[in-house]
């Protein structure tokens, strides 16, 4: 029993971007992917083939901060799973569902000070030579504050 699949842009792309994110989570977050289709050997038939131009597996050498004035860097990179590489001893490679995580937890630092409004997200990876560079972009917003409280009644005491 073969199973059929109609062939359209969206289901192409669809593939493209699974194969594209085995590559970055595997520490190639420089692969470029393209495709064609041609015909198959039956006339009912269409062949996908993928390039695969595979960018280099190089550690993360940086990681750098912008638009952040409230929570200084070094702060971050201790909320951040995103580390940098220690020379040759120490290899910490890019792993894109990690660095997803890590705009969460960037948010969340800021949710918990009162920036309700703050946004993360990742500018695209940059090669360094011989490593990457990881940048968080920060919109850190402003601060939502409380008024004063008051509790107005009387609050009794039950006596027994």
């Amino acid at each position: 029993n073969k199973s059929i699949l109609f062939l359209d842009d969206n289901t192409a792309r669809r593939f493209q971007e699974k194969i594209l994110a085995y590559y970055t989570k595997n520490s190639f977050p420089n692969t470029d992917i393209t495709w064609r289709s041609e015909e198959g050997q039956n006339p009912n038939e269409t062949v996908l083939i993928y390039i695969i131009k595979e960018g280099k597996r190089l550690p993360v050498r940086k990681v750098a901060f912008e638009g952040n004035a409230v929570i200084p860097d070094k702060a971050l990179r201790k909320q951040i799973e995103t580390k940098e590489s220690f020379w040759f001893i120490i290899k910490k490679h890019y792993d894109n569902s990690v660095v997803e995580e890590d705009l969460e937890r960037i948010r969340g630092a800021y949710l918990n000070i009162g920036y309700l409004d703050a946004k993360a997200t990742k500018t695209p990876v940059e090669e360094l030579g011989n490593g990457l560079k990881v940048t968080f972009h920060i919109e850190e917003g402003e601060p939502y504050t409380t008024g004063s409280i008051q509790i107005l009644g009387k609050i009794g005491r039950a006596h027994v």
